[in-house]
């Protein structure tokens, strides 16, 4: 009865450790499809490119018990920022308020830019994607934040302007 304990112990362990080694690949896949143009085929400078992301962003979800606020400088030719997500009805809060505290990096300088961040939580070296699309920002968690909690949304289309910010 021990070894047939211990066996499925060990089988479990290694389904585990497969599917974490086939998200860390699929995410890799994500991050190697995504169409990325060159800013230099648009005939813009990556300063010129990436101003227009610059500012504030919000985001609310329909029952309006989560929000999320990204705000993104350009530094030289550098995109970094910090966000504040609130759930559960302002109980968790994934915030910093110290405005010099930026949570998340540009990983590179093209049209639509991966972003390495942190949770306010402890976790690190999240991985989201981020794409102006017309008047809206998209953002999308490629990959959450790891050794913490992390309450960003995985998924948010977000505004300059929402009503009661």
């Amino acid at each position: 009865m021990q070894k047939v304990v211990f066996y499925l112990l060990v089988l479990i362990l290694f389904i585990f450790q497969f599917c974490k080694n086939s998200q860390k690949e699929d995410t890799k896949k994500v991050i190697d499809s995504i169409d990325i143009k060159k800013t230099e085929a648009n005939g813009l400078s990556i300063h010129d490119s990436l101003i227009t992301y610059q500012g504030s962003w919000f985001w609310k979800s329909e029952d309006s018990s989560s929000s999320f606020k990204l705000v993104l400088v350009l530094k030289a030719d550098s995109l970094n920022g910090k966000y504040c997500a609130a759930y559960d009805f302002g109980n968790r809060m994934d915030c910093d308020f110290d405005t010099t505290n930026f949570n998340l990096q540009q990983t590179f300088n093209q049209d639509s830019i991966l972003m390495k961040f942190n949770s306010f939580y402890g976790g690190e070296n999240g991985v989201a994607y981020i794409e102006k699309k017309g008047d809206s920002l998209l953002w999308k968690i490629l990959e959450y934040p790891q050794g913490g909690d992390c309450f960003a949304p995985q998924y948010a289309v977000l505004h300059r302007k929402i009503e009661g910010w």
